[in-house]
């Protein structure tokens, strides 16, 4: 009962919180409150992953060690944890199901979310020549190109590895259309690189690709693991769709108006890789002849581009388009928690609010 308490109790300080309105260290305060509902299995998982990531072969397992070890938000981890107590939560105490084997499955889902993450970021700095990511130099930096792509796919068979020896029914079929789905968004966001034809119902196609997918699997890999029917699998799957959806929006606005330092990568770096985002494409609504200059943006050399993305990044704010991009950000996140009513009132529902909200608010 008193735990119960304390939980209703972090979950509460959070909505009053999230009512404050958004500031980096504020909102890193919350989330890191919010932890706290699952510090148990993340300090976990955190410990886990330098050994998961440790036993690479050569280069490869050096690229793999060096992104798990820049740190992170946690943000997958976190949902398939919260998602599996919240679906517990349905069927009673949720402590009551965990048993040192339910645990331990829970242990192997939340990490393999976080590896896969890992892996799409090792690929995504090959794909974008990336210099930077979480503040460091990007593997590729330093150990080469193939070293991180092979580090990547390491990581992606330790990932399928671990969710296989969970031993929760659907979860590695779920998880390898995941991988499928992550894939095509790739594929579809390279086909319209460098180009300015891509428009919000593409764009949606890449998000739902490249970064809902995952979270999506996040969600019905918890339901699957507290034994839930279909609908609750389908219900907290929707619930990571949109709130995936929520997260990459905002992070696109952050790439026109954040903080690098907070960051940990440069502004404007989509613009410069010839990546169209909703923020850009709605300032291309409201003032076509932007157009012009974004093609520009695409296409000059990398001095010439950088400027004209400053230019471009400049437009998107004035034209109201970063924040339109938030209202839409912020529609995705009430379809998050819209998408949890069939779970009931509980703790665990209300940090899956919460968490959503938090990240949709975010300004680093």
């Amino acid at each position: 009962m008193r735990a119960n308490a304390e939980l209703a109790a972090t979950t509460e300080r959070l909505a009053e919180a999230a009512q404050r309105g958004p500031d980096p260290e504020a909102t890193q305060a919350r989330l890191g409150a919010l932890k706290l509902l699952v510090g148990d299995l993340i300090d976990e998982v955190e410990a886990a992953l330098p050994r998961l990531a440790g036993d690479g072969p050569g280069l490869a397992g050096a690229a793999a060690r060096h992104l798990v070890g820049a740190g992170g938000k946690r943000v997958r981890p976190m949902l398939v944890i919260l998602a599996a107590r919240a679906a517990a939560g349905m069927a009673g105490d949720p402590a009551a199901h965990e048993t040192p084997a339910w645990r331990a499955a829970l242990g192997k889902l939340a990490q393999a979310s976080e590896l896969v993450h890992a892996a799409t970021l090792l690929h995504d700095d090959v794909l974008d020549d990336g210099r930077t990511r979480r503040g460091l130099p990007a593997a590729r930096v330093l150990w080469g190109n193939a070293a991180s792509v092979l580090g990547g796919d390491f990581l992606l068979i330790r990932a399928l590895e671990l969710t296989a020896a969970s031993g929760i029914d659907g979860t590695l079929n779920d998880l390898l259309a995941a991988i499928a789905h992550m894939v095509d968004g790739e594929a579809l966001q390279l086909e319209h690189r460098g180009k300015s034809d891509l428009d919000p119902a593409g764009y949606l196609a890449v998000v739902d690709g490249k970064t809902a997918s995952l979270f999506r699997w996040c969600g019905r890999a918890g339901a699957r693991l507290a034994g839930m029917d279909p609908s609750v699998v389908d219900a907290l799957g929707a619930y990571g769709l949109h709130l995936g959806r929520a997260f990459q929006i905002v992070d696109d606005v952050l790439d026109v108006e954040g903080n690098p330092a907070a960051l940990g990568k440069s502004v404007l770096s989509d613009l410069q890789e010839g990546k169209l985002t909703l923020p850009v494409l709605y300032a291309l609504e409201r003032e076509p002849a932007l157009r012009a200059r974004l093609a520009h943006c695409l296409t000059a050399p990398n001095q010439d581009g950088a400027a004209e993305a400053a230019g471009v990044g400049e437009a998107v704010v004035r034209t109201g388009a970063a924040e339109r991009a938030r209202v839409t950000a912020q529609r995705e996140t009430a379809a998050a928690a819209k998408a949890l009513a069939s779970l009931g009132k509980s703790v665990w529902h209300d940090a899956l609010v919460h968490i959503a909200h938090e990240l949709c608010a975010r300004v680093s």
